[in-house]
């Protein structure tokens, strides 16, 4: 890839990634194949993706969160699957001078 971009190795001296083995895997991952390169690269966990790890964990232990997670997703099905339920949303936050928001997906991180 950087070859194939006309990239110069020797300008790529940091790499961030989610912690998977193909990423820093010390014999065969991305960052070894560039540490063979140029001995001078270094790697890191990112630090926002682990911090979502550790809320992910911490959440997973407290029964009140599961619940309040649960709720959450019935509530983004409810209105995610009706545009007529959607459109009652807008209506009913627009009576109440509240700002229209759209309802999110929960994403889970492996």
């Amino acid at each position: 890839f950087i070859q194939n971009n006309g990239l110069n190795l020797d300008n790529l001296i940091h790499f961030g990634s989610d912690g998977a083995s193909i990423m820093v895997g010390r014999k065969n991952g991305i960052t070894a194949k560039l540490k063979e390169l140029n001995p001078f690269f270094t790697s890191v966990h990112c630090i926002s993706h682990r911090l979502h790890l550790v809320g992910k964990d911490a959440a997973n232990e407290v029964q009140y969160f599961k619940k309040y997670e649960a709720i959450c997703k019935k509530l983004y099905s409810y209105f995610n699957r009706s545009y007529k339920r959607m459109l009652n949303l807008k209506i009913i936050q627009e009576s109440n001078d509240d700002p229209q928001l759209a309802i999110l997906n929960i994403i889970n991180t492996r």
